[in-house]
């Protein structure tokens, strides 16, 4: 992936890693090939429900998502980026302050000892109430501007939601860390 992305000219990706598959010498030989191709790798694609109201699910995506950011930490990858969590059926609010505690508990420490941020894409065909500047407002403020949070900004999944993509971006310009773009 690495060689096909510096032959078509671009200069940074994001990566899809399973660091359950990955074991030292694979992690030193990945962050070997990173850095001499040149490429910046933005962040890492974690995808899940971190909020799943199956708790064995919950714990398996818990688990996964702090091995991700672990992975992180060691590959120099900056942030991860997905989805929130989502419990359909549940008042916003609610699930609000699941995700808060979640994230408190089990990925803020990892966080901040690695250098990661977790930033939400707005993706509305997944486990995701991130989805657009109404949630992003909610989210925010219910974590205090945390330092460990951001946006994978998206133009498309805006559109596709009826969104006016300029706007959102001006309105949260302070909290896009990472852009992904399609033609």
């Amino acid at each position: 992936n690495l060689e096909f992305v510096k032959a078509e000219g671009f200069t940074s990706m994001e990566l899809m890693l399973d660091p359950n598959r990955l074991d030292d010498a694979a992690i030193s030989s990945i962050r070997e090939k990173i850095q001499r191709s040149g490429i910046h790798v933005s962040s890492l694609g974690v995808n899940g429900n971190h909020i799943d109201p199956d708790p064995a699910a919950r714990e398996r995506q818990n688990k996964y998502t702090a091995k991700c950011i672990e992975l992180c930490g060691q590959l120099g990858i900056p942030s991860i980026g997905g989805q929130s969590g989502m419990i359909k059926g549940r008042p916003l609010k609610e699930q609000v302050d699941e995700i808060v505690r979640v994230y408190s508990e089990k990925y803020f420490a990892l966080c901040e000892k690695h250098k990661v941020r977790i930033l939400w894409e707005p993706w509305a065909g997944g486990p995701n109430i991130a989805t657009g500047p109404v949630a992003w407002e909610l989210l925010f403020k219910a974590f205090n501007d945390s330092p460990h949070l951001g946006l994978q900004f998206d133009p498309s999944h805006l559109q596709w939601q009826f969104m006016d993509p300029i706007q959102a971006a001006r309105d949260f310009v302070d909290k896009i860390y990472d852009i992904h773009l399609k033609d």
